[in-house]
């Protein structure tokens, strides 16, 4: 089943966000804690949302979710390699 939502995006912002400073201070749900894991916590909480769709349905896309996540990664391990690259030689890398 095809999945989209804005919920995909916003997670993907957020976890860009905590990958950029993972020992930046967030509250979730009025726990502090640190970006990284805030991050590990999300990952493990819609994982466990996707575990249990499998077995009823719950109205909250968790793959959805995950693949923001995961492009939020993908996307951020991109900009560090390219800045990698770019600090590394004189010109300029476009």
């Amino acid at each position: 089943m095809p999945s989209l939502g804005a919920s995909a995006c916003a997670f993907a912002v957020l976890t860009f966000y905590m990958l950029e400073y993972p020992k930046g201070r967030l509250y979730v749900m009025g726990i502090p804690m640190t970006c990284e894991q805030a991050l590990q916590l999300s990952v493990l909480v819609n994982s466990g949302g996707v575990v249990v769709s499998f077995f009823r349905h719950t109205g909250i896309d968790w793959m959805a979710h995950l693949g923001g996540i995961l492009v939020a990664y993908l996307a951020f391990e991109r900009a560090k390699r390219r800045h990698k690259q770019a600090s590394s030689t004189t010109r300029w890398p476009f």
